[in-house]
C-alpha cells in the first residue's frame, strides 16, 4: 500500500479520512517528511509488504507517524529509535515526549537515553524487575541502570569522535 494508506490505518474515524495536512504534520513529527517529499510519488509511494522498500529506520518512523496521527490515550512503543542514528533518535524522542504529555507512554527499549525524560523506569532481567525509579534516581543510585547508562554514553561519545 502507499505511505498515505499505511498511515490512514491508524486514523480514528473511518468515515472522515485525515487530511493531507494531518498526514504531513505526523510525518514531520516522525522526522520522515523530507524523505517522503523526495520520493517521485510522495504520499502515494507504494512501500511494499511490511515496508519492504524502506530502511529499518524509515519503517520505525512510519510507525511513529501513525501514532502521531492517531494520538491514542495510551502509547506502547517497542524500540522506537531502533535503526536511527543518535541525532535522529534524540529528536524523535523529544517529539514523542511532547506528543504524549496528556497520554500514557510505555516504552520498551535497550537504548537508555530514550528513558531519560520518562517518569519511571523499570530495569528488567529475565522477566524480573531489578530496579525501578525515575531516571535521575536510577542514574544516581542504581548500580545496573547507572552502569549501563554510563557505558551507553561512552559508546556514543566514541562514535561521535570518529
Amino acid at each position: 500500500t502507499s505511505i498515505a494508506e499505511n498511515m490512514r490505518l491508524a486514523w480514528h474515524d473511518p468515515k472522515t479520512p485525515p487530511s493531507n495536512a494531518e498526514l504531513w504534520q505526523a510525518l514531520e513529527l516522525a522526522l520522515l517528511a523530507d524523505w517522503v517529499r523526495s520520493l517521485p510519488s510522495g504520499l502515494q509511494t507504494v512501500v511494499g509488504e511490511r515496508g519492504a522498500s524502506m530502511s529499518g529506520g524509515q519503517r520505525q518512523r512510519l510507525i511513529a507517524a501513525r501514532m502521531f496521527l492517531a494520538q491514542p490515550e495510551v502509547w506502547i512503543l517497542d524500540e522506537p529509535t531502533e535503526h536511527l542514528d543518535n541525532q535522529l533518535a534524540n529528536e524523535l524522542v523529544v517529539n514523542i515526549i511532547s506528543a504524549t504529555r496528556n497520554s500514557t507512554l510505555i516504552v520498551a527499549t535497550h537504548r537508555l537515553l530514550d528513558t531519560l525524560h520518562l517518569d519511571e523506569v523499570l530495569v528488567l532481567e529475565n522477566g524480573e524487575v531489578l530496579e525501578a525509579g525515575s531516571p535521575s534516581e536510577l542514574s544516581a543510585e542504581s548500580k545496573t541502570f547507572g552502569e549501563m547508562l554510563t557505558r551507553e554514553k561512552i559508546a556514543i561519545e566514541k562514535l561521535n569522535s570518529n
